[in-house]
């Protein structure tokens, strides 16, 4: 019987290979890489900036002005005091919207309205008043209106009167416009020149943006460049390295096209 056990097992042994090297073993590394993220602020142009859940948009400022001949088709100059003819006019300026920004949804705002009577009389005087209105160009929203009227107004002969017009919400298009209406009743005596003229100026101090459309066609930008830290593998895993795979999981909220290289 020990013989037959003798023989069996060396006929097993017989029957296996003895390796002679060591086993190639193959293992998998995850290896996660820090998020890129590319603000939408590298989308904005420079006259619009993020404050909190809004966009704050810079409009430059606009003057315009109207001579008394355009106000008053019945007006002549005079070199002696006269009485004043009655006349309604109005005139406008137009503030453009950032050249990038197509459409914007106005939350809030304000301008500062400068009014110079250059006139040799108050055209408001005697119950007249002067309307101020800002607007969507092209017959858009009305944002706001500021008016003036007597006699709890006046508008002295070469003074000039600031105040504050309080915009509210609206859809603006491409530009703001701003219309100015004079109604003037014709209660004083002057002598007329009708080459004189109301001038406007308006500056917006503030205007918040709750959403707007920006063109972006043509722009580009750069996400930063994300290394692949390996350093604390050591030497003998990372030349042992064959092939790899990047899985990426991208967030393209403003429907973008770009490229990845790797």
């Amino acid at each position: 019987m020990r013989s037959l056990c003798l023989l069996a097992t060396c006929l097993l042994l017989a029957a296996c290979e003895v390796p002679t090297e060591l086993p190639i073993v193959q293992q998998r590394w995850i290896l996660p890489l820090d998020d890129i993220t590319m603000e939408q602020s590298e989308l904005l142009p420079p006259e619009v900036t993020i404050v909190g859940n809004l966009y704050s948009v810079a409009i430059s400022p606009v003057a315009a002005s109207e001579s008394l001949e355009a106000l008053c088709p019945v007006c002549v100059s005079t070199g002696v005091a006269i009485p004043v003819p009655a006349y309604q006019g109005q005139f406008t300026s137009v503030a453009n919207l950032p050249s990038d920004v197509l459409t914007a949804e106005v939350q809030s705002g304000s301008v500062d309205v400068t009014i110079s009577n250059n006139l040799s009389f108050d055209p408001i005087a005697g119950g007249g008043s002067i309307t101020i209105t800002i607007v969507g160009a092209g017959g858009g929203t009305e944002l706001g209106t500021l008016v003036l009227e007597s006699p709890t107004d006046a508008l002295p002969p070469s003074s000039v009167i600031v105040r504050t017009l309080t915009i509210g919400a609206g859809t603006v298009t491409g530009a703001i416009e701003t219309r100015v209406e004079i109604d003037s009743p014709g209660t004083q005596t002057a002598t007329i020149d009708i080459t004189d003229d109301i001038g406007i100026s308006a500056n917006t101090t503030s205007l918040l943006v709750s959403e707007a459309t920006i063109d972006v066609d043509g722009l580009s930008t750069s996400l930063s460049v994300e290394d692949l830290d390996t350093e604390d593998l050591g030497g003998a895993l990372t030349d042992a390295m064959v092939s790899g795979t990047v899985v990426m999981d991208i967030t393209n909220p403003f429907g973008l096209t770009f490229s990845v290289t790797i």
